[in-house]
C-alpha cells in the first residue's frame, strides 16, 4: 500500500523498522521476501555514536565478542576490556564494558559496573574498528577512559607491558568484611512496618539490603508495596545446617579447583544442567564418587540441593502462618513475591543489582502455581547462583559469612503493570568545601510502558526505555528534562507526563533526605556526607492490584518498590579511612597531598584530597584540593599571634568559613565561633615549592615560606591518567 503511494524508487527501499517485541515477533512469521525488509534500531546505529553509561579510567587487554560468541563471555577475566557486539544480560569479571549496541542506561548491568567502579559505554560500529581488533589480536594491553560529562567521551588508547604491570601492582578490589551473626532471639519474620530506619541498619545483617531499603520507603510515607513482610536470615541457616549442607560447602570452598577454575565453580554451584554431557563427562572422568565436588554435583549441584530439600515441617508452618494471617485477605490467584534480600547487597561498595533471584509463590496454589515452600527454596539457592557468587569473590567476600534472607509482598503480574523502571535521585554536592548547602537535586528515570524490563532486557533487545531527567539547581524550581522517548512508543508519547515525573522527583527527594540524615547521625561532623546517590525501582500498577477477596478495587498508582545507595567503595588506607574527611569525598580519592611549609618560627602542615571527577557525582576537587586539615607549629614565642611559648593549633575543615584558591597559595578563614578557641583566624598557604605563608590570630604574622609536597595516597585512575597526558 506504501509503495503504491510514493514514487517507485522510494517505494522499493521502503523498509519496516519494529518497534516493540510483539512487532519483532510478527517480523519474524512473514514470508521471506517481506522479512528481508524488517529491520530495528540497532541497524540504524551510526558508527562511532557513543554513550557513556558509567565514567571511569581503567586498563586490560581486549576481549572481542562478536554477536554469536557469547561463550567467549564464560571466560573473561577481570583483566579483560570486553567489546561485545549485543548488550549481555550479565556482567563478567571485566575491567571495561563497550558494547556495540545502545544499552538501557539503568539496567542492572550497568548498576553493577558502577558498583565494580568501570567504564560502561555504547560505541556504534566498535567491534568492526581494525585498531581495536589488531589490539586484540596481538593481546596488547590499553588504557579506557569513558567520560559521562555530556560529551560522551570514551578513549582507547594502546600502552606499554611495563605500564600495564605498574597499573595492576596500584589495583585490588576493596575487601568486603561481613562480621559473624548470631541468631540468639531472632524470630523467623519481621514485619518491616514496625522499624525505624536506624533500627533497618542494624538488622540489615539479618533482614538483608532489600527489607532494609523497604523501611526507608515506608518511614517517608510514599507509596510502596502493601504489607511488606521480611523473613529473617534464620531459617536459612538453620535450613542449611539441618540438612548438613553447610559443612559441605565449607569442604567446597578450600578445594583448590574450586577456588582455582571458573568452569568447575559453574558446574559444582549449577549443577549437571549448566553444562554439556561432554564437560560433565571429563569432570566426572577425574573425581571418583566421594571427592566432595563430585558428591555435589551428584546431587544437582548446590543450587539444585537447595531448590530440592524440603524445609522442616515447624519452620514451614511458622513462616506460613505469618504469610497467611498478612496476607490472608489477597485473592487466590494474587501471587506473593518472594524478593531476595542477601546480607551481601545494597550497601555502599556493594550494590548487588540483578545478582540474586526472586520468586512467586501462593497460599492456596492451583495447578501449576508454585508453592510457597518452593518460591522460598528457589530465592535461597540464587545465593549460590554462578554470577552472584562471581561477584561476591571479586570482592574478596566470605560467602559463608552472608546469608539469604526475603522480602515478600503482592506478585506484580505482567497485566497490572502499567510501565515500570529504575529511577536514580543524587542530591549534588556543594559548590563550596565549607558549604553545607546541596548544589542541587538530580532524578534520572528510565521508564518503560508495560511489563518490558528495564531492569533486566532481553538479551539483544534494541528497545530502548523513556530517559527523563528532573533538575534543580540550588534552590530553583524543578525542570523537566526529555532527554529520549521510549522506542515502542509511538513519537510524541510519553510514558511518564510532567505531573508524574515531579511526584517521583518530590518522593525521592524525601526519601534520600532521610536516608542522608540516617547515614550521618553516627558520624562526627567532620565525617558527614553531603550528597548522596539512591537508586530506585518503580511500578505504576493498574486499578486492582493485589487483588483481594473482597472484590475491593484499589487505584491505579505509582508503588516505590526498592530503594538501596549507589555509592563507590573507598579504595583508600587505614589511615586516611580515618582521617577527617566526609564519607562522599573518602570515596571518590585520585590522590591525597601532603603539603609541610616553612617560615621563621611556624611550620606547617595541610593535607589536600582530590578526587576523581569521573565518579558521579562529581565532588568539585579534581584540579583544587578538599583541604581537610591544617595543623601550625609554633616554634618559638610569638606575641603577636598570641603564641607566648611553642605550642601547637590546628583546625580541621569543619572549622572552616572558607576556602579560597588562587594559582600561588590557599586561603583559609576559620569560623569566628570557633577560632578563639582554635587560636586561629586566617592562613595563607602555598601550593608551590616556595611562597607568601602566613598565620593570624589577632594579629598576622607573614613571610616567605618554602615547601614540600609528598604524595600519600594514589589511585590507579591518576597513573593512567598522567600516561594519557603525554600520549600525542
Amino acid at each position: 500500500v506504501l509503495a503504491t503511494a510514493v514514487p517507485d524508487d522510494v517505494g522499493d527501499k521502503l523498509v519496516w523498522i519494529t518497534r516493540s517485541l510483539a512487532q519483532q515477533a510478527r517480523a519474524d512469521a512473514l514470508p521471506a521476501d517481506l522479512k528481508a525488509r524488517v529491520i530495528s534500531y540497532s541497524d540504524v546505529i551510526s558508527p562511532g555514536q557513543t554513550e557513556v553509561y558509567a565514567a571511569g579510567t581503567t586498563a586490560g587487554r581486549l576481549l572481542v565478542v562478536h554477536a554469536g560468541e557469547e561463550a567467549l563471555l564464560q571466560t573473561a577475566r577481570t583483566t579483560d576490556v570486553l567489546v561485545v557486539e549485543q548488550v549481555p544480560d550479565f556482567l563478567p569479571p571485566c575491567a571495561a564494558l563497550i558494547t556495540g549496541q545502545p544499552q538501557t542506561a539503568l539496567a542492572h548491568v550497568n548498576l553493577l559496573a558502577r558498583n565494580r567502579g568501570i567504564p560502561n559505554a555504547f560505541r556504534g560500529g566498535v567491534v568492526d574498528d581494525p585498531n581495536l581488533d589488531q589490539l586484540a589480536r596481538v593481546g596488547a594491553p590499553v588504557i579506557v577512559r569513558a567520560r559521562a560529562d555530556g560529551s560522551g567521551t570514551l578513549e582507547i588508547v594502546a600502552m606499554s607491558e611495563s605500564n600495564f604491570a605498574t597499573w595492576r601492582t596500584l589495583t585490588s578490589a576493596p575487601s568486603i568484611t561481613i562480621p559473624a551473626i548470631s541468631l540468639d532471639g531472632l524470630e523467623d519474620t519481621v514485619d518491616l512496618s514496625t522499624l525505624q530506619l536506624d533500627e533497618a541498619n542494624d538488622l540489615r545483617r539479618v533482614i538483608g539490603g532489600k527489607a532494609a531499603g523497604f523501611v526507608a520507603l515506608l518511614t517517608s510515607g510514599v507509596i510502596t508495596v502493601d504489607a511488606p513482610l521480611a523473613i529473617t536470615i534464620k531459617p536459612y541457616v538453620e535450613h542449611f545446617t539441618a540438612i548438613g549442607l553447610t559443612a559441605r560447602l565449607e569442604a567446597m570452598l578450600d578445594d583448590r579447583s574450586f577456588t582455582g577454575e571458573a568452569a568447575t565453580r559453574r558446574l559444582v554451584l549449577g549443577g549437571p544442567s549448566v553444562v554439556s554431557a561432554a564437560v560433565l563427562d571429563a569432570f566426572n572422568s577425574t573425581r571418583p564418587v566421594g571427592n566432595v565436588l563430585r558428591d555435589i554435583v551428584d546431587d544437582g549441584g548446590v543450587v539444585g540441593i537447595i531448590k530440592d530439600t524440603p524445609l522442616t515441617p515447624n519452620t514451614l508452618s511458622s513462616i506460613t502462618d505469618v504469610l497467611q494471617a498478612r496476607f490472608g485477605r489477597y485473592a487466590r490467584a494474587q501471587g506473593l513475591r518472594f524478593r531476595s534480600s542477601s546480607t551481601i547487597e545494597d550497601a555502599a561498595g556493594f550494590n548487588g543489582a540483578g545478582l540474586y533471584e526472586s520468586h512467586t509463590g501462593y497460599l492456596d496454589p492451583r495447578a501449576g502455581d508454585d508453592r510457597v515452600e518452593d518460591a522460598i527454596r528457589n530465592t535461597w539457592s540464587s545465593y549460590w547462583g554462578f554470577e552472584a557468587f562471581e561477584e561476591r569473590r571479586l570482592s574478596s567476600v566470605d560467602h559463608l559469612r552472608g546469608a539469604m534472607a526475603i522480602v515478600v509482598h503482592a506478585n506484580f503480574p505482567d497485566a497490572v503493570e502499567v510501565n515500570n523502571g529504575v529511577a536514580i535521585f543524587t542530591i549534588l554536592p556543594p559548590t563550596a568545601q565549607e558549604s553545607r548547602t546541596p548544589a542541587g537535586y538530580v532524578l534520572e528515570v528510565n521508564q518503560q510502558a508495560g511489563a518490558h524490563s528495564v531492569t533486566n532486557p532481553p538479551p539483544g533487545s534494541p528497545h530502548l526505555p523513556e530517559i527523563d531527567r528532573v533538575v534543580v539547581v540550588g534552590d530553583g524550581a524543578p525542570v523537566i528534562e526529555r532527554a529520549r522517548a521510549s522506542t515502542i512508543l509511538l513519537p510524541g508519547n510519553v510514558v511518564l507526563d510532567d505531573d508524574a515525573l515531579l511526584e517521583m522527583f518530590d518522593d525521592a527527594r524525601t526519601i534520600t533526605q532521610g536516608w542522608i540524615a540516617n547515614d550521618n547521625a553516627d558520624l562526627s561532623a567532620s565525617k558527614r556526607r553531603s550528597s548522596l546517590t539512591l537508586d530506585f525501582e518503580t511500578r505504576t500498577v493498574a486499578a486492582g492490584w493485589p487483588a483481594l477477596r473482597s472484590g475491593v478495587q484499589l487505584p491505579s498508582r505509582l508503588v516505590w518498590k526498592q530503594a538501596r545507595p549507589l555509592e563507590p567503595a573507598s579504595h583508600v588506607t587505614a589511615a586516611i579511612e580515618a582521617s577527617p574527611i566526609p564519607r562522599d569525598v573518602l570515596a571518590r580519592i585520585r590522590r591525597v597531598e601532603e603539603h609541610r611549609c616553612s617560615m621563621t618560627g611556624i611550620n606547617t602542615l595541610w593535607t589536600g584530597v582530590y578526587t576523581d571527577d569521573a565518579i558521579d557525582p562529581d565532588m568539585g576537587y579534581s584540579v583544587d584540593p578538599f583541604v581537610s586539615f591544617v595543623i601550625v607549629d609554633v616554634l618559638t614565642a610569638i606575641p603577636a599571634i598570641g603564641a607566648p611559648n611553642a605550642q601547637q593549633r590546628s583546625a580541621i575543615h569543619s572549622a572552616y568559613s572558607s576556602v579560597t584558591w588562587d594559582d600561588d597559595a590557599v586561603l583559609i578563614d576559620v569560623d569566628s565561633t570557633r577560632s578563639p578557641t582554635l587560636k586561629l583566624e586566617q592562613l595563607r598557604l602555598p601550593r608551590n615549592a616556595a611562597g607568601n605563608m602566613s598565620v593570624r590570630f589577632g594579629d598576622e604574622v607573614s613571610a616567605v615560606a618554602s615547601c614540600t609536597t609528598r604524595i600519600t595516597y594514589a589511585g590507579s585512575a591518576d597513573f593512567l591518567d598522567g600516561l594519557l597526558a603525554n600520549v600525542p
